[in-house]
């Protein structure tokens, strides 16, 4: 089996990023199910709203200080950007920029 990547001259991509579309790619094949976990849906809703609003690379500290608006605890806001990049959902670019997958 042969899967095809594309990719733009900008993007920045890890063997990390790249398992990660290779999973979302094979488990659309297989037909798993890779639904976004429930305590997450809020906070990448919000990296949405942003990211509708600035565009596609989102600061770090701007959404750590948007989640801290939507009644999350600053703490918690590390351990959820976390949770995003562990579960394929975000990665970091560069150093304190952000993108979803």
């Amino acid at each position: 089996m042969k899967i095809y990547i594309d990719l733009e001259k900008e993007d920045f991509i890890t063997l990390k990023h790249i398992k990660c579309i290779l999973e979302n790619k094979i488990s659309k094949i297989t037909g798993e199910d890779q639904s976004i976990p429930t305590e997450l849906m809020k906070p990448l809703h919000i990296f949405e709203e942003i990211e509708y609003r600035i565009g596609k690379t989102v600061p770090l500290v701007d959404f750590q200080d948007e989640l801290v608006k939507n009644s999350f605890k600053k703490k918690e806001s590390a351990e959820i950007i976390d949770s995003l990049k562990k579960n394929g959902l975000i990665f970091e670019v560069r150093q304190g920029f952000l993108q979803r997958i």
